[in-house]
């Protein structure tokens, strides 16, 4: 049985968290917490589920510059390093291009009534974490081949 994958979509007042499953050929929105939360919620899920890698949003702009919010995420990243060395967790961290993810995400509620998408709408940085993780399982498998 392998380890599952775990993907963040990082932001500065939100953070949605998806994961794949055991074989890692699908990934499923988890949840959306406060980026006060952020931690409690991984610590949460690493005592859940076997977690072998973390997948985060790296959020560079069309010219590959780094941003505001991508400096955010590279200070989440070496915070969430040294988190998981407190704990003695052995996890890869991956940066994962993640420009459009949102919008990808958004496209999606297109296809659902109203209600629905307002819903929806509301756990979007969860999907938007889905999306983060698909791109990675993706590039994963375009490696091996």
């Amino acid at each position: 049985m392998k380890a599952r994958v775990l993907g963040i979509d990082f932001g500065e007042k939100k953070v949605g968290i998806a994961i794949t499953d055991e074989l890692q050929l699908t990934a499923r929105e988890l949840k959306t917490v406060s980026s006060s939360e952020v931690f409690d919620a991984i610590e949460e899920l690493l005592t859940k589920y076997k977690i072998s890698d973390i997948v985060v949003g790296n959020p560079l702009n069309y010219t590959d510059r780094e941003n505001k919010t991508h400096k955010l995420v590279m200070e989440f990243v070496r915070s969430l390093s040294s988190f998981l060395k407190e704990r003695k967790v052995n996890v890869n961290i991956f940066l994962v291009d993640e420009r459009d993810s949102t919008k990808v995400a958004e496209s999606y509620l297109i296809y659902f009534s109203k209600k629905k998408r307002m819903k929806l709408r509301k756990n979007i940085d969860a999907s938007s974490a889905k999306e983060i993780l698909l791109r990675f399982l993706t590039e994963k498998e375009r490696k091996i081949e």
